[in-house]
């Protein structure tokens, strides 16, 4: 009860995936639009470069699933949780997404995972289950995880579209949520055919 791990519908396991998807394009490539230092990119690059050093299956199991499920257990379950019952709701946001992104080290991933984590941590607050943020998290990290192992890469070219794809998907993505929940639903949409 506490870590909130509560049934979700299938349109709510959809309308995650495409939150994480929005999430991965708007924020990961919008970082390669902004002015960062060459040495806090260098600390992020070395960072993936170590998973290369590991055996495949052990990194994917280790990035992709047993982190992302014990990151969100722990921090959008006990720690969101237990900082809500004390203060308001967009300060257990804010510092649960800065605790969250403290432990990931580097300067870059942790503002990366702060931001990300206010939106996992929305997406918590408005389904009322961590299962939709574990559900955007392995989404993301098993993202970073192939384009780290396979060192694939985007053109330049394609950086401002895949961006604004991203800002589109994580903008309806999380509408759609919101109006759901605010509906007294749990994250389903509502597929209406109109007959002419």
């Amino acid at each position: 009860e506490e870590a909130s791990i509560k049934r979700i519908s299938v349109n709510t396991v959809l309308l995650s995936f495409i939150t994480a998807v929005g999430c991965t394009c708007f924020f990961t490539y919008g970082m390669e639009l902004l002015p960062i230092p060459d040495g806090l990119v260098e600390g992020m690059v070395k960072g993936n470069a170590q998973l290369a050093d590991i055996p495949v299956w052990q990194s994917i199991a280790a990035t992709s699933i047993i982190v992302p499920i014990l990151e969100e257990i722990v921090f959008r379950g006990f720690v969101f949780s237990r900082l809500n019952r004390v203060m308001s709701t967009w300060i257990a946001v804010v510092i649960t997404s800065i605790l969250f992104g403290m432990v990931h080290g580097q300067l870059l991933w942790a503002v990366w995972a702060a931001v990300m984590g206010v939106v996992f941590n929305i997406v918590r607050i408005k389904t009322d289950s961590i299962i939709p943020s574990i559900i955007m998290h392995i989404a993301n990290n098993s993202y970073s995880t192939i384009l780290s192992l396979t060192g694939t890469s985007v053109p330049d070219r394609l950086v401002v579209p895949i961006v604004i794809i991203g800002a589109v998907l994580l903008s309806v993505a999380l509408v759609l949520i919101s109006k759901n929940a605010d509906n007294g639903k749990k994250a389903e949409v509502e597929v209406v055919s109109v007959s002419m």
